[in-house]
């Protein structure tokens, strides 16, 4: 009898979820989506749950593994709400944290995607900084940040056409919304106002600049040096420019403002 009705409290979060409208802040990590997540928080209309990364679609390490304990994450009430939003940040780590796109299309109906970008190279700075500081790095760890190899998975998430692809393949492009961090730095009513017309909602200015915090002034004094080197920067701008390119012919990016072609 308990292992039925465990069986159709999920049968009902599945539908719960297919029947909700959600707004996925997929990422880049380290690329405002805090900040972001925020400003979109303030509005009547979007439900941010108690977690802001929930991370169940994902494949590797999920805080949730049932569609009960994914809806769990909103209250009773906030359900009802326009948009559900989760700014799961491991959604655009593919295929390190398996195929997020896959498993929100399955799950939801109607969803959008909202990714927001900034300076590849830069982003992949401020994840070293923020791992150290989480203590995800210690010195020796860090000290590896001069070999190549270190770099493989901070390139995933860097390599933006390359998540992208991922959800274009399975949501219209209209459901999807291209944001660039330094734009939201500079003008953050313009990205709110792209942000509310996309979900159609009533517009809501923001109520001062974003705020962002620098990872890199909050690592300890034992982690000495620059996080990136001249020639790991080079580095990784070779290997990113393929991915870069792409970005700008199928998406229309401009990737030169982030120093390339």
């Amino acid at each position: 009898m308990f292992r039925y009705l465990v069986l159709m409290k999920e049968w009902w979060s599945r539908r719960r979820i297919k029947a909700a409208q959600f707004v996925f802040l997929v990422g880049a990590m380290k690329s405002g989506t805090s900040s972001l997540g925020r400003a979109m928080a303030r509005h009547a209309d979007i439900a941010v749950g108690m977690a802001k990364e929930p991370q169940y679609f994902v494949t590797h390490n999920p805080l949730v593994d049932s569609p009960s304990g994914y809806l769990e994450n909103w209250k009773a009430r906030d359900l009802k709400a326009r948009y559900l939003l989760d700014a799961s940040t491991g959604y655009s780590k593919f295929p390190n944290f398996g195929d997020s796109a896959g498993l929100i299309a399955d799950a939801t109906k109607g969803a959008k995607i909202i990714y927001i970008m900034r300076d590849p190279i830069k982003r992949i700075e401020s994840q070293v900084a923020h791992n150290v500081t989480r203590g995800r790095l210690d010195i020796e760890r860090y000290e590896a940040r001069h070999n190549h190899d270190f770099y493989h998975h901070y390139l995933i998430t860097s390599s933006y056409a390359a998540q992208l692809k991922q959800y274009s393949q399975r949501f219209p492009k209209a459901d999807m919304l291209l944001l660039s961090f330094e734009d939201m730095l500079a003008e953050p009513n313009e990205t709110l106002t792209q942000v509310w017309q996309f979900l159609d909602l009533e517009p809501l200015a923001a109520e001062s600049e974003f705020n962002h915090r620098n990872a890199r002034r909050s690592v300890p004094q034992e982690f000495e040096g620059p996080i990136l080197s001249d020639a790991i920067k080079a580095y990784l701008h070779d290997a990113l420019a393929a991915d870069m390119a792409e970005l700008s012919s199928t998406w229309g990016v401009d990737t030169t403002k982030w120093g390339f072609k």
